[in-house]
């Protein structure tokens, strides 16, 4: 557990899963009090609590979960200096982001933009150099000879190290940091000062 790694509490009384959809994921954590922001209002999981609309939420949490959002943020900053206020002194912050780390493709820069300008003007040509790209970047971490990367949902990609970096600015002190055991870059981190706007 990327908790106890940090030596984090093992029990919270208050645990909120900020984008956690139903509160699957507060399964894992011992705590009085279990709740989950989603602007969608899905229905959550027996005897969690959940927020739709971000101005209702208390600002006393012990626990935060942020799992697999923000690397959709448009300022992951922001993001994080909203989630440090909604921490109760003392509280604890874990996030989570696809570790989406590989080495450069050989090729020159130039070379590389002509590659691309002409698969964009052969869609059949572009689909299949995606799906090939995509294959194995994620399967081999490796990207093929003027290769690419389609940015389709994801706005950020992160390191342990900007992981780190993006807490350590807004006002955390991570504790660890790291690869979890199902292979997702993650963060645990404790609220210590007031972050700079």
């Amino acid at each position: 557990h990327s908790l106890s790694r940090a030596a984090a509490p093992s029990f919270f009384n208050s645990v909120l899963d900020h984008g956690g959809s139903q509160g699957h994921m507060l399964a894992a954590v011992e705590a009085a009090r279990k709740a989950v922001y989603d602007p969608s209002a899905r229905s959550t999981v027996e005897g969690v609590e959940s927020y739709a609309r971000a101005d209702a939420l208390p600002r006393d949490w012990m626990l935060i979960l942020s799992c697999q959002v923000l690397e959709h943020t448009s300022s992951p900053a922001a993001y994080i200096r909203d989630l440090h206020a909604l921490l109760g002194d003392d509280g604890w912050l874990y996030v989570e982001v696809p570790d989406e780390s590989w080495r450069p493709a050989i090729g020159g820069e130039a070379l590389r933009r002509r590659v691309l300008r002409t698969l964009l003007s052969m869609r059949p040509l572009l689909i299949a150099a995606d799906v090939l790209c995509t294959v194995l970047r994620v399967r081999y971490r490796r990207l093929p000879p003027l290769g690419f990367i389609a940015m389709r949902e994801h706005l950020n990609y992160f390191t342990a190290r900007s992981l780190s970096a993006v807490l350590a600015r807004n006002g955390f002190q991570v504790e660890a940091c790291g690869i979890d055991n199902g292979g997702q870059l993650f963060a645990v981190a404790r609220k210590f000062a007031t972050p700079a706007a």
